[in-house]
């Protein structure tokens, strides 16, 4: 019996050439990127010894704002859903998902993650 496929809210929104679609998807992507660049720079200051609570408070603003842009992913993807679209197909959602992944990475490549055991 072959597993079922896993599919994502944003499947269902990275095949659509709405253009709000296409403006909310490099919305998802440029947050990404500026909540991995905060996290980088939050755990830079806290190696050195100098991370503030402001730095904390701008993390967690960042965490918010990610939690609102899904809010709206899932409800676009509800109505794209209900009027019959299909999510991306496992190809398009894989590669989607790997640069998503690769951007949204809160280590650089000096600064690979430890791993604890």
């Amino acid at each position: 019996m072959e597993e079922e496929r896993s599919v994502g809210w944003i499947d269902y929104v990275i095949v659509s050439d709405a253009k709000t679609d296409r403006a909310l998807i490099r919305e998802v992507l440029a947050h990404d990127w500026a909540s991995a660049e905060t996290s980088r720079w939050v755990r830079r200051e806290m190696k050195a010894g100098t991370a503030t609570p402001a730095m904390y408070d701008r993390l967690g603003q960042m965490h918010k704002v990610g939690d609102a842009l899904q809010l709206r992913v899932c409800a676009r993807a509800k109505e794209l859903r209900a009027s019959g679209a299909l999510p991306a197909d496992e190809a398009t959602a894989d590669t989607w998902h790997d640069y998503r992944a690769g951007l949204a990475s809160p280590y650089s490549s000096e600064d690979e993650p430890e791993h604890r055991a």
